[in-house]
């Protein structure tokens, strides 16, 4: 568990939210009396300050499981038997192992992106979650969609409007092929209106 706090919705959400205040700075400030051009814009600033609200975020998870008396044990775990789990807590000074039995073990299990091996794509890309920790903002950028979800197309926008040339190469012929037509169609002419360049029904070779 934890992917919506730490790779997800809180994060991706702030991200999302720096490239709309930028984009209003830039299209709508004027209409409203405001003389911004937003031009001086920091990564480093914006990546400081979003995970330094994230730990406070953590801290208080955490804060508020102890009070309710959950005790927290972090470290791989594996299971012994069918009622019975290890915790290797590798990180710690003395290599704590924790076991657990219970009548009941409920999962809540996350995934991880693979990238594939080929024509040197894990040398050359990253995945959704790496975006989050890159150094500094790159000048250009191909953002490649494999299932048409709305994750690229985030991605995307907070990219381009932060100030980095985007490319969106799709597998199909819009951006999210599960949303409403009439809301997909709107959002594409958006983000095309905004200047996110794209490449319809192609693929990564």
């Amino acid at each position: 568990g934890g992917t919506g706090l730490n790779f997800g919705t809180v994060p991706k959400k702030i991200m999302y939210h720096a490239a709309y205040v930028q984009n209003v700075l830039k299209n709508d400030a004027a209409h409203y009396g405001v003389n911004s051009t937003a031009q001086d814009f920091s990564w480093d600033t914006l990546k400081q300050n979003r995970d330094a609200y994230l730990r406070r975020i953590q801290q208080e998870e955490r804060k508020e499981l102890e009070q309710a008396n959950i005790t927290i044990l972090t470290g791989m775990a594996s299971f012994v038997n069918e009622h019975t789990i290890q915790i290797n807590n590798s990180s710690s000074s003395n290599n704590n192992i924790s076991t657990v039995t219970s009548a009941n073990i409920l999962l809540s299990l996350g995934s991880r992106s693979v990238l594939p091996e080929e024509n040197g794509i894990r040398q050359h890309c990253i995945t959704s979650d790496a975006y989050l920790h890159m150094d500094k903002l790159p000048n250009k950028v191909v953002v490649a969609v494999q299932s048409e979800g709305y994750i690229g197309f985030e991605i995307s926008y907070v990219l381009h409007s932060l100030g980095c040339e985007t490319h969106f190469v799709l597998r199909g012929p819009t951006s999210m092929r599960y949303a409403d037509s009439e809301a997909n169609a709107l959002v594409d002419s958006e983000m095309e209106r905004l200047g996110v360049s794209f490449h319809r029904e192609s693929a990564i070779a």
